[in-house]
């Protein structure tokens, strides 16, 4: 009788295709790090709102383009409504948010404090989708919330209300937010689909900021040009294909194991960039963000408990 290790070798196709869904979330997770360091060096000359502004636009147009080149059908008008949502929350408000967190928080300090997205992602979605945490998911919640303070204490202003790391924990907010609001569009439409659709529609609230981000770029050296299409081409555009294509292959529970070395590479990307080097309470309270993300995605769901 086979066993389903011998099934699988015995199916090249699916050992290729898993490969490339792997190779393809790790390349969303490093474009992801690096737009940390690259928003560090782009806001040098362009202000937060006109620098998301260039980047969504510029990949709406792409979008757009594939939209109607896939004749991707247009989401049903209930559908539109969520996706408005996912692109104020997961595109235009996260990224406006990054951006002014990152005027005075460090890109590696940055990075460990947006660990817990899906902490909160785990919360927003126990009333909106009736996913429960058991009692390792809250003790992962409380691991969490304790080192993203520890990390936002050591930066300007800490957690009150304008500061930077506040800003941080808002796009955190936002993006989770977004996950929530994307699973049923996903569902319905692919995650390709659905990933042009948010582009195309994040667009729409960052479009009156573009002509400013025109004039703004006109006036960037080329390091910063280079930064400024960093942003455009990484983590706007592979994440999103990459992510997207793992996610219709892989278990959900797999694909977000990929995440978590997205901080210690920003942090890496942000020593070989802009040579910051990060205080011992950075790494210390990142690497308690990363111990509760992973206890919360693990092992914190109610019905995990049965597994």
């Amino acid at each position: 009788m086979s066993t389903p290790s011998s099934l699988v070798m015995d199916n090249p196709s699916a050992i290729r295709s898993k490969a490339l869904a792997l190779a393809a979330m790790l390349l969303a997770a490093s474009s992801m790090a690096i737009a940390f360091p690259l928003v560090t060096l782009a806001l040098q000359v362009t202000d937060p709102l006109p620098l998301s502004a260039i980047r969504f636009v510029s990949a709406a147009a792409l979008a757009l383009i594939w939209i109607v080149w896939m004749r991707a059908p247009f989401p049903s008008w209930p559908h539109v409504v969520r996706y408005l949502g996912c692109g104020l929350t997961g595109s235009a408000c996260y990224s406006v948010f990054i951006n002014m967190g990152q005027v005075t928080v460090s890109a590696g300090a940055a990075s460990f404090i947006t660990n817990i997205i899906p902490i909160l992602t785990a919360l927003i979605a126990w009333p909106m989708l009736g996913e429960r945490l058991n009692w390792a998911g809250w003790v992962g919640c409380i691991i969490g919330f304790a080192g993203t303070s520890f990390i936002a204490m050591g930066q300007p202003g800490g957690l009150s209300f304008g500061a930077g790391a506040m800003f941080i924990f808002l796009a955190s907010l936002a993006a989770s937010i977004y996950f929530v609001l994307q699973k049923p569009l996903v569902e319905a439409y692919g995650a390709m689909p659905c990933t042009a659709y948010t582009l195309v529609f994040s667009a729409l609230f960052l479009l009156p900021w573009f002509p400013q981000s025109i004039a703004q770029v006109s006036q960037a050296d080329t390091p910063t040009l280079l930064a400024i299409f960093g942003l455009f081409f990484f983590p706007t555009l592979l994440a999103c294909i990459g992510s997207a294509y793992a996610l219709e292959r892989l278990p959900a529970g797999v694909a977000a194991s990929f995440y978590y070395p997205v901080a210690p590479l920003a942090t890496f990307f942000a020593f070989i960039f802009l040579g910051d080097m990060p205080s011992i309470p950075t790494l210390l309270g990142g690497a308690l963000a990363i111990l509760g993300t992973i206890m919360v995605a693990r092992w914190g769901r109610a019905e995990s408990a049965k597994l």
